[in-house]
């Protein structure tokens, strides 16, 4: 039977909501976690576990028999599995073989002068005026523009992609929980009608083309794969593609206005991006990962029942001083950074090359044209299981 919030002793009962705005930048209270109650409870939405600690959370990673990614989203997103993110073996090992050759580090490397000439036009359209908004105007075009661009869909449409996605993970913050899984679902349902529509409508394949690719795909060496099962992979590639890059970008740079030393280092030597890439996965990882108890386990003394969710906090074992020597302060030296930003085992994002990619470019070219970027107002953040920021206003010395 899965665990009770009334089953649980009072010491290991937080106040935790994945979705609340005031966690936006939960650094403080997953530390307090980390060391007092290395495994919590929340009862919000519908009550689940919280880990913080490294170990604990990449052991839970690649235990995929009693740690399943079934059912794994906080609140829930979506009524129906993503693909292959939600699904364990056999059957994810098959998709995977779909997917893995799009993503390989050689396609993804063979993308970055694209990368790079998109970066270039963003800033160049508000270089001349000395401010931006940081959000809005770099980080979100250039992760959705990349990846439009990769999977073929309408350059158009891609404002429309980020609305959606918004406000699946994001929901509608300060609205009744009706509300709220109201903007969720009418999103979810909009997202796959598009897609349905665009399988509905597949033009002839052309070899080097994504969608092509997935269209003439094969389970298993099988058989075709189905229209839902494409809508469901769809749905994870707009959703892993979107938001995360996005967020990694926009807190980098809150980083480096925090600390002029390390921008300073890599201003110096432009070869330290993808060192500062790996350290703002780290310190800064925007994704809480899922996972369902499919057997009865004990992590720190702490029974989990089979059927309690749980929430892997990447962003905190990224800052357990058990696995990294200072770990809240960023270091583009460091030797040795075994991040969890894309989890760990045989569910590891299968993105990662393309963000790593898209991170280490960006930080070159910001570094190169607009190094001396200040505040120039609030930020504003949004918290849910892939953090991120709305909006993050910046001035600089404009370009002549």
């Amino acid at each position: 039977m899965p665990t009770r919030t009334e089953d649980v002793p009072a010491e290991l009962v937080v106040d935790f909501d994945i979705a609340d705005p005031a966690l936006a930048v939960p650094h403080e209270t997953l530390a307090a976690y980390q060391e007092k109650t290395p495994v919590a409870w929340s009862p919000r939405h519908g009550g689940h576990w919280i880990l913080t600690r490294y170990d604990d959370c990449y052991e839970a990673c690649r235990d995929w028999e009693v740690f399943s990614v079934e059912n794994a989203q906080v609140p829930r997103i979506t009524t129906e599995p993503s693909i292959p993110n939600e699904i364990d073996p056999p059957a994810h090992k098959h998709y995977r073989d779909v997917l893995n050759p799009l993503f390989s580090p050689r396609r993804m490397k063979a993308l970055e002068d694209r990368i790079r000439a998109v970066a270039v036009e963003l800033i160049d359209a508000f270089a001349g005026r000395g401010t931006c908004e940081f959000v809005t105007e770099f980080a979100q075009p250039i992760t959705a523009g990349t990846f439009v661009a990769l999977m073929g869909w309408p350059a158009e449409h891609a404002p429309q992609f980020d609305r959606w996605t918004t406000d699946m993970l994001v929901g509608k913050p300060g609205a009744s929980p009706e509300e709220d899984a109201r903007v969720r679902s009418e999103a979810n349902d909009a997202v796959f009608a598009y897609f349905g529509d665009m399988i509905a409508r597949r033009n002839d394949p052309r070899p080097d083309d994504v969608m092509s690719v997935l269209f003439t795909a094969r389970y298993d060496d099988e058989r075709p794969l189905t229209d839902t099962e494409l809508q469901k992979m769809l749905w994870l590639l707009m959703v892993g593609g979107l938001h995360t890059v996005r967020g990694v970008l926009s807190f980098g740079m809150l980083h480096f206005l925090r600390d002029r030393a390390q921008r300073d280092a890599l201003i110096a030597d432009p070869g330290l991006a993808g060192a500062a890439a790996e350290e703002l996965l780290r310190i800064d990882s925007p994704v809480a990962l899922g996972r369902l108890v499919k057997k009865r386990t004990v992590v720190r003394g702490v029974t989990l029942e089979p059927g309690d969710r749980v929430l892997l906090m990447s962003s905190a074992a990224g800052r357990d001083p058990a696995e990294f020597e200072d770990p809240g302060t960023l270091r583009l030296d460091r030797p040795t950074n075994r991040h969890l930003a894309f989890g760990a085992g045989i569910h590891r994002c299968v993105g990662s090359h393309l963000a790593r990619i898209e991170i280490r470019t960006a930080l070159e070219e910001i570094h190169r044209r607009m190094p001396d970027y200040e505040l120039d107002g609030d930020p504003v953040f949004h918290h849910s299981q892939v953090r991120g920021l709305e909006s993050l206003p910046l001035r600089f010395t404009p370009s002549r």
